[in-house]
């Protein structure tokens, strides 16, 4: 069964409850199933953002216990974050060891192992990424442009690998980054879909407007809450932009 990466975060298939428009549930759905393979997430490295990320490497392991997940940052996770409710939770170590977490410095370092995946025996079933600001060298890229260019650099080698891996078994890929406005337009084409995670009371509510890059004048706005250390989504709405001629 295929995943999509808004799937590997949230129980899209069991939020009927939230909306009474059923109908634009349903929609987010087909879409994500259809062709959303790769996930641009922009957003501060909060816990409730790195909760999500680390949620769809534990959702990719349970759907194929088989092939690792990869989750790529730039230093040790010091604990384990919180977790989606009503999605898989690491009930045993078989789960967690599935996890192969990376650790890298410098953009190049990030490069070298990306180019050198195609060797690997198996193919990972999911790829994160944690921040791609963490791998710049700010000081040799102080300009904003200059970061720009290089988070595009990275990007298409993450595509290009994406790509080359969906040739030989499903893969899923969700790319984080706390920089926005000139990054945001350039780099989310790169991506089937993107979104961005705003604070609506701090450490408590929280929401993700999500559009599909294949048509953005659909935007998804999923709202969801710290509750006894389980994020618990509490709604979700569908907003259209309206084409002018």
């Amino acid at each position: 069964m295929e995943y999509s990466v808004l799937n590997l975060m949230f129980p899209i298939q069991s939020l009927e409850k939230l909306t009474d428009k059923k109908d634009e549930l349903c929609r987010l759905g087909e879409q994500e199933m259809n062709f959303s393979k790769s996930l641009l997430f922009f957003g501060e490295n909060s816990i409730f953002k790195i909760s999500l990320l680390f949620q769809s490497c534990l959702s990719s392991a349970n759907v194929d216990q088989t092939r690792e997940v990869i989750y790529i940052r730039r230093e040790d996770l010091k604990s384990i974050p919180l977790f989606v409710h009503n999605m898989p939770k690491p009930t045993n170590d078989k789960l967690l060891k599935q996890i192969k977490f990376k650790y890298f410095q410098t953009s190049e370092q990030l490069i070298e192992y990306l180019a050198e995946m195609h060797l690997n025996s198996k193919a990972p079933s999911h790829i994160v990424i944690e921040d791609l600001i963490d791998f710049i060298d700010i000081q040799k890229h102080e300009q904003e442009l200059d970061c720009v260019r290089q988070n595009l650099l990275i990007s298409s080698h993450i595509k290009n690998v994406l790509d080359y891996l969906n040739t030989i078994s499903n893969c899923t890929c969700i790319v984080g980054s706390r920089q926005k406005g000139e990054e945001e337009n350039r780099l989310k084409y790169l991506f089937d879909s993107y979104c961005t995670i705003n604070t609506i009371d701090k450490d408590i509510l929280y929401e993700i407007v999500y559009k599909n890059s294949q048509n953005e004048n659909l935007e998804y706005t999923l709202k969801f809450e710290n509750r006894d250390s389980d994020l618990c989504i509490y709604h979700v709405s569908q907003k259209e932009k309206k084409l002018c001629f």
